[in-house]
């Protein structure tokens, strides 16, 4: 025990002299990590600031709130809201870390309060969050993603204007209006596909996935901004564009996005010319001649999609075999059963492709990170993640939690049952019939205290 409170000690001694030593009137950016921008100099942030003044949405901004305390409910918030989220780790031992919770909470800080969420993380009283946001050196400064994941970091103290200076440089990636343009379920509007086109060449793979997966759902409307983005977008959208044709079936051998030669314009014809013609094929079938053909092609695309994502992962090939839907489901569950078959990491590629299927097209980008960490075949870290991903999860969200209701754990099993009175799920008697016929006693008194309450 005394070794231990030593050690706690030490530790606690080399990060407040970490801290001190950055918040001497300093702030490192971690965008700048080789220093090529001298620490302190706020002129090319002042300078992305004063462009993004006009470019970011402005109707995020809301009326002035209170700093957080909850980053679960901060996310909620920042969804609930369309602001993008903030986080400021620090301590309350921390002199810089109450200086500057001071300082947000003045007038000074009021149009940082107005941008964005801005929650309040305690590194010692929330260690979990803190070792999932990496905090270091306090006060510590975290933009959060649309995937959850951090997307910009900052450590040490900075005067609030120079904050908030920083923020807005940051604002548009972080905005979380981009999330209906990636998720909105009717046909995109013309403006839509131009962003989404755009969003082929974020930062974020998840992004870039999602922007991808609504493209390839949408054929009869982006085909030729397809071809068009081959001829004229960049390497990395030109790529992204050719999985997408491929995804449709394309016949897109002969082109290669590294090679310009094979982009002429025959070639972009001649795919432009099919696509149409698949079109045409597809308004003159009949309903049920569409789907037998369609099934075949599917299962077909889905064995050889999940050979090279077995093989090779890559957010590319998740993107695409996620774009198939139903089709992918039972070649995914009939390998799962055979699981000592496979390799551990193709394990955990197979259950992560199977919750993402299963998940509802918001979770797969709010959730990214709980939907890797559940895959996992670590059991204490796939029932945490189970425990959030229920915990958040909406009505749309019924096929995975139908799945977790059959997890190997009982905890989990358990855990899903108020979410499925939540959706009103227990008034289908063939699923409470089999849920009622779980081997755990837990489960099955967890069921009939839900039916006793409610």
């Amino acid at each position: 025990m005394m070794l231990r409170g030593l050690t706690l000690a030490v530790a606690k001694t080399v990060v407040l002299w970490v801290t001190l030593s950055l918040n001497l009137g300093f702030a490192q950016d971690i965008d700048d990590p080789f220093g090529d921008t001298p620490v302190g100099d706020t002129s090319a942030t002042s300078k992305s600031a004063s462009s993004s003044e006009s470019d970011t949405h402005r109707d995020g901004l809301g009326k002035r709130i209170e700093i957080m305390d909850d980053y679960q409910e901060g996310l909620k918030m920042g969804r609930l809201e369309q602001r993008p989220v903030v986080v400021v780790l620090g301590a309350i031992w921390c002199s810089w870390c109450r200086k500057l919770e001071s300082e947000l909470d003045s007038d000074d800080g009021s149009l940082i309060l107005q941008k964005w969420v801005v929650v309040k993380v305690d590194v010692d009283q929330d260690p979990e969050v803190a070792e999932l946001l990496e905090a270091s050196a306090l006060p510590g400064i975290r933009v959060i993603g649309l995937d959850e994941k951090v997307i910009a970091s900052r450590e040490g103290y900075s005067p609030v204007k120079q904050l908030q200076e920083w923020l807005d440089s940051k604002q548009n990636e972080a905005n979380p209006k981009i999330q209906r343009v990636l998720y909105e379920q009717g046909e995109p509007s013309e403006q839509d596909i131009a962003e989404l086109i755009q969003f082929l060449a974020h930062r974020s793979p998840n992004i870039r996935a999602a922007a991808s997966d609504r493209l390839i759902r949408n054929r009869s409307l982006v085909a030729e901004e397809m071809i068009q983005t081959l001829k004229t977008g960049r390497l990395i959208q030109k790529l992204a564009a050719l999985q997408v044709l491929s995804a449709w079936r394309a016949p897109v051998q002969s082109i290669d996005p590294w090679n310009p030669d094979s982009l002429n314009d025959a070639s972009l014809q001649s795919t432009l010319d099919w696509l149409k013609d698949q079109e045409k094929e597809t308004a003159q079938a009949t309903e049920s001649d569409l789907g037998s053909a369609g099934k075949l092609d599917d299962q077909a695309l889905s064995h050889e999609l999940l050979k090279k994502l077995l093989n090779t992962k890559s957010d590319a090939l998740m993107a695409q075999a996620i774009s198939l839907g139903a089709s992918m489901l039972p070649q995914v569950r009939e390998r799962l059963s055979h699981a000592s078959d496979f390799n551990e990491q193709q394990q955990m590629v197979l259950r992560e492709l199977l919750y993402r299927l299963l998940a509802s097209e918001q979770s797969r980008l709010q959730q990214s990170s709980l939907l890797v960490a559940l895959a996992s075949l670590n059991g204490e870290t796939h029932r945490a993640a189970a425990e959030k991903l229920i915990e958040s999860s909406t009505q749309q969200d019924q096929m995975l939690v139908d799945e977790l209701s059959s997890d190997p754990s009982p905890i989990i099993r358990e855990m899903t049952i108020p979410k499925h009175q939540e959706f009103g799920a227990l008034e289908d008697p063939d699923r409470l019939t089999r849920l009622l016929a779980d081997k755990s006693p837990s489960v099955r008194t967890a069921i009939l205290r839900e039916l006793s309450e409610n």
